[in-house]
């Protein structure tokens, strides 16, 4: 791969948070290896231990947002689950007590007889 489509790469990689002149150091180390893995890979390393013994540097690693779950789904879900965990018992699929819907993490109705939770 040529620098210039390496910097194009890691600029449409990183959008925004793409700076040239941080990257330029680790690019000119790879460039210069010229193939020689071992080469390009302790010049990295070099690098590596250069910006964690920077004070100051932060890592920051954008969090990936998950949507919340709105309070009337979660009362529908639990519903659902009760009734499926009675639908289980009505057909001999759960000996003993009934769990409550907090103790109930896995059913695998896969016994002959027992219904499917996704009917």
């Amino acid at each position: 791969m040529s620098l210039p489509n390496a910097e194009s790469q890691l600029q449409a990689h990183l959008g925004d948070w793409f700076v040239d002149s941080d990257w330029q150091p680790a690019l000119h180390a790879v460039m210069e290896a010229e193939g020689d893995v071992d080469k390009a890979s302790a010049a990295v390393d070099s690098l590596h231990k250069a910006a964690v013994a920077r004070s100051g540097l932060k890592l920051k690693i954008p969090a990936r947002k998950i949507p919340r779950v709105k309070p009337q789904q979660s009362l529908l879900v639990k519903e659902d689950l009760i009734s499926k965990v009675e639908l289980l018992k009505s057909h001999n699929c759960i000996f003993g007590d009934v769990p409550t819907s907090v103790a109930v993490t896995w059913l695998n109705p896969a016994q002959p007889g027992c219904p499917r939770l996704s009917e």
